[in-house]
C-alpha cells in the first residue's frame, strides 16, 4: 500500500476564506492545492474525480467513507509531480440547493514509508 499522509487544509490549500457565520474555514471561488514537493498550485474543482482506480482505492482505505450530503471529497493529481491528493470537506447547505464546503483534511501520498493517521 502506497504511503499516505493527513495534513491540516490550511496548510495546503490557498484561496481560503472563513464562514462569516460559524468562523470555520470555507473553499471560496476556484480552491488550489499547493503541493509541498514541487511548490506547485494545482486548481481543483469540488467533486473532482480523476485519480486511477488503485490511488483512489488506497486513499478510499485511509480516509472513510464519503457520507452523501455531509461530506465530499475531491480527488486528483498535482499537475507538477504527479502526487495523489484527496481534500476531505463538509457539506453544508444553507439554502435550497446553495452550499458551503469545510475543508476538514488533505490526504496525500507521501514518499517517505509512512502512513499517518
Amino acid at each position: 500500500m502506497p504511503s499516505i499522509v493527513k495534513t491540516p487544509p490550511e496548510l495546503r490549500l490557498a484561496n481560503l476564506g472563513h464562514d462569516r457565520d460559524t468562523g470555520e474555514l470555507l473553499i471560496v471561488n476556484l480552491p488550489k492545492y499547493v503541493c509541498p514537493e514541487c511548490d506547485a498550485l494545482t486548481p481543483f474543482a469540488i467533486g473532482e474525480a480523476s485519480l486511477s482506480e488503485t490511488d483512489r482505492k488506497a486513499l478510499d482505505a485511509v480516509s472513510g467513507e464519503v457520507k452523501p450530503y455531509e461530506t465530499e471529497h475531491s480527488d486528483f493529481y498535482c499537475r507538477v509531480c504527479g502526487r495523489a491528493v484527496r481534500v476531505v470537506c463538509r457539506v453544508h447547505e444553507f439554502a435550497m440547493s446553495a452550499y458551503k464546503y469545510h475543508p476538514t483534511l488533505v490526504w496525500e501520498m507521501a514518499t517517505d514509508g509512512s502512513v499517518d493517521r
